[in-house]
């Protein structure tokens, strides 16, 4: 049988399998890069770089919503009261706009405040 030693990274039709592809990703990347295929390589590597800043960013809004999505579900749950809920509605939206608050490094992914 050909073909598998990057878990198929060739056949991803979803963020969620390039998520979870890290390691087919940096294999190829090396492939390509010890063949001197440098452009190729840069590219794959920079969907790693991407995937990064942006798993760093949605976690990050996760974060700022931690609190309302609980409200929410403990409310939904019957533990609090439509109070609660809106009070943490009130705390998010009394905050700064999220962009507002961080920027994303590309060349690290990493969040900077």
């Amino acid at each position: 049988m050909s073909g598998g030693s990057f878990d198929y990274l060739c056949e991803v039709a979803s963020l969620k399998e390039l998520l979870e592809n890290k390691d087919g990703i940096t294999g190829t990347a090396a492939v390509l890069r010890d063949r001197g295929h440098e452009a190729a390589a840069a590219e794959t590597e920079a969907i790693l770089s991407e995937l990064a800043a942006m798993e760093a960013y949605v976690l990050a809004r996760v974060e700022r919503l931690r609190d309302v999505w609980k409200a929410a579900e403990w409310v939904v749950s019957g533990d609090w009261s439509e109070d609660d809920l809106a009070e943490d509605v009130r705390t998010l939206d009394a905050a700064p706009p999220f962009m507002d608050t961080l920027r994303i490094d590309t060349a690290t992914g990493r969040i900077v405040k």
